[in-house]
């Protein structure tokens, strides 16, 4: 016995699949564009670089970087929701 229902729940779950795949795919697109960017004008940057300044080495904190992460990777990832704020 076939279950005609049954198929185009498949159908559907795999349509929504698909298209979680394809957004993430996006997004990691972006992501890696963005990197490109970064690691560009960083290359950029260095090649100007006159001078230096010296400054003391500091820790960040595992705060300071969660702040920094939430600022940052989250929003561009769009998984704000899935972590809870340090605030």
């Amino acid at each position: 016995m076939t279950c005609f229902n049954c198929i185009s729940k498949d159908e559907a779950v795999l349509k929504d699949l698909n298209d979680q795949i394809d957004t993430l795919k996006e997004n990691i697109s972006y992501v890696q564009e963005n990197i490109n960017d970064c690691q560009s004008s960083i290359v950029q940057m260095e090649e100007n670089k006159v001078g230096t300044l010296d400054l003391p080495d500091k820790e960040i904190s595992k705060h300071n970087t969660d702040i920094i992460i939430s600022h940052t990777m989250v929003p561009i990832l769009g998984i704000g929701s899935q972590f809870p704020s340090s605030n």
